[in-house]
């Protein structure tokens, strides 16, 4: 999952800022205190903890996946994250500290956390359907596509029915590709079993009615 960052994220680089500005100094990840707290307030005996979906499984959390490959490893490592997370707390706690537990992916689900378990796409036949590789992607002016770390843009193509410029993900080294349509599903909310249709004549009320009433709730 090295897709899937620990520290560093986004969110977490916006809660520093925030904090910054506010007039607040702290401390970043300190080891020393139990649970590595994204910021530390030292002399005020104060943690911030920036937590997303994938490592720290919030309950309730509608973005959290699990991989397929794997799976029994996987559930017993997120399972062992939790409680540890709950540990952390309890220790926090009884040496006096106060925490702040945010679960910024709460609100939003960032292009990371949907493609989570979801491999690279590839050019040959693909082993996940509507996962192929489609090269060309390249960013111009007003079409940059999507940061990892924060909500898709709208995905839209043009008349000539390619990829638009906002379809593509730019990855961390600064490179970017187009969204599969896999991937492209999993940032709409369709979910894993839809199978789009070839023509939209083809298309009927029901085809729409599960992704529609995943996005709405």
């Amino acid at each position: 999952m090295a897709r899937v960052r620990g520290k560093n994220t986004a969110p977490e680089i916006a809660i520093r800022r925030l904090v910054h500005a506010m007039g607040f100094r702290y401390r970043l990840h300190r080891a020393d205190i139990p649970g590595t707290p994204d910021l530390a307030f030292i002399n005020a005996r104060k943690v911030i903890f920036v937590h997303g979906c994938f490592w720290h499984r919030h309950p309730g959390c509608p973005n959290t996946r699990t991989p397929k490959s794997n799976v029994r490893f996987w559930r017993a490592k997120l399972a062992g994250n939790r409680r540890r997370d709950r540990a952390n707390l309890r220790r926090l706690a009884a040496s006096g500290r106060s925490s702040l537990l945010l679960h910024l992916a709460r609100p939003w689900r960032t292009v990371r956390d949907a493609l989570a378990d979801l491999p690279m796409p590839s050019s040959e036949e693909p082993r996940i359907a509507n996962h192929r590789f489609q090269p060309g992607a390249r960013p111009y002016p007003g079409h940059t596509g999507s940061a990892l770390d924060w909500p898709a843009k709208t995905l839209k193509a043009g008349v000539h029915g390619v990829p638009g410029g906002e379809n593509m993900v730019v990855m961390e080294d600064g490179s970017v590709r187009y969204f599969s349509v896999r991937e492209a599903a999993r940032l709409r909310t369709f979910p894993d079993d839809y199978q789009p249709v070839d023509k939209l004549l083809e298309c009927s009320v029901a085809d729409f009615e599960t992704p529609m009433k995943s996005m709405i709730l």
